[in-house]
């Protein structure tokens, strides 16, 4: 149901912009880390988390070069053109960025 994916994503929203950590959201939501981080890359595309949030900006351009450069077939591929340090989730939350719908934000 749209509702319920509304409210859930509004939860972990407010307990995100309580400055918990993605493991502390999954620990008070009972879900899993990688429900949460869904959560927060679609929070991403939907425009209501801005990816400074979570990405600084010097890496941010790093993956979105790196994305530029080669447009990889997968996330795998931009990784493995990234320093080691650099996560599948951050990559997945610059992406995000790019996907996002100016005109659906809400504040």
């Amino acid at each position: 149901c749209i509702r319920d994916r509304t409210e859930t994503l509004e939860i972990t929203k407010n307990l995100f912009f309580e400055h918990l950590t993605i493991l502390q959201i999954a620990k008070k939501r009972q879900f899993k880390e990688q429900s949460v981080e869904f959560h927060i890359i679609e929070l991403i595309t939907l425009g209501y988390i801005y990816l400074g949030d979570l990405v600084d900006d010097e890496l941010a351009h790093k993956i979105l070069d790196t994305f530029e450069e080669h447009p990889p077939e997968s996330l795998k591929e931009i990784k493995s053109k990234l320093p080691a340090s650099i996560t599948y989730f951050q990559i997945k939350c610059v992406l995000a960025s790019i996907n996002n719908q100016p005109d659906s934000r809400h504040d």
